[in-house]
């Protein structure tokens, strides 16, 4: 079922609060938050963006997205403007102050469930991901300045629905994601990680973290990366290339739900179906 309906969580009082309301009922959308505080909602196919504004509780249509497919892939930029790519090859730019889209040159290679990450110098690298009939190796970088896309190297280990992020040194981290065929019925998990390096555009090996599964990863303030496989919470370390469980867990057969990093380093989930029930439940975790 789509919502239209929004609201507000209090990290102090642990408490959510209704705000404004979207011009239409939408599900599994993308959100992003914006330089300016602002929010911009991006959903499926071509339905308009949204933009949400925390200061006045309301929500504005900003345009549509023009031609674009499933796949959607958002990355904001230094100069506070989105960076979007489909499953298709088509890219655009979201620029925050006009609220307008300005599509650019096609990426090198069609591919969904990638990884667009931004780099310290404003760059973006797009890896893995899948065409449809095979996974994509070859990796590219968008350079904003000029609007071009670059080759940059190979993955070590093809993977789609991974997740990469930006580490406190400039580099890389690519993390888990999947190998088997997207129509396969037996799902092989890549367990392995690895590091691109700008300067050198290059992957090395980063270890293996012995997880099934890689649902969710976020950097910390501590340099470390916090990990979801499945249900089970754990923390991988760029130094030693491991990770090891913590031992908790956000409980079984939860599906569906948002996972949200915040400012202090603790780890927010909330919502979804629990049980293919849908649940009002938020969990905090503090690493």
């Amino acid at each position: 079922m789509n919502h239209d309906s929004a609201e507000l969580f209090d990290l102090e009082s642990g408490k959510s609060s209704t705000t404004g309301t979207m011009s239409q009922a939408r599900t599994q959308d993308t959100a992003i938050l914006l330089q300016d505080g602002r929010v911009a909602i991006m959903g499926l196919g071509n339905h308009p963006v949204e933009l949400f504004d925390p200061g006045t509780g309301k929500f504005t249509a900003a345009s549509s997205i023009p031609s674009f497919g499933p796949g959607n892939n958002l990355t904001l930029l230094l100069n506070g403007d989105v960076f979007i790519s489909d499953g298709q090859g088509n890219a655009a730019i979201f620029n925050q102050d006009t609220g307008v889209f300005s599509s650019i040159k096609r990426m090198i290679a069609s591919r969904s469930a990638h990884t667009a990450t931004l780099l310290s110098d404003g760059r973006v690298l797009i890896a893995g991901g899948t065409n449809g009939a095979e996974m994509v190796r070859i990796c590219e970088i968008f350079d904003p300045s000029t609007g071009d896309f670059t080759r940059a190297g190979d993955l070590n280990n093809e993977r789609w629905r991974h997740k990469a992020m930006l580490l406190q040194d400039g580099r890389v981290l690519i993390i888990g994601g999947r190998r088997d065929d997207v129509v396969s019925e037996d799902v092989q998990y890549v367990t392995s990680a690895e590091f691109f390096d700008p300067a050198t555009e290059t992957f090395a090996p980063a270890g293996d973290t012995g997880l099934p599964s890689v649902d969710a990863a976020f950097l910390l303030p501590t340099g470390k990366v916090f990990i979801l496989s499945g249900r089970d919470a754990a923390i991988y370390d760029p130094a030693t290339g491991t990770a090891l469980r913590t031992g908790h867990s956000i409980g079984q057969n939860r599906i569906l739900y948002t996972v949200t990093p915040l400012s202090d380093g603790r780890v927010m989930f909330s919502g979804g179906l629990k049980d293919l029930v849908s649940t009002d439940e938020v969990l905090v975790y503090k690493p």
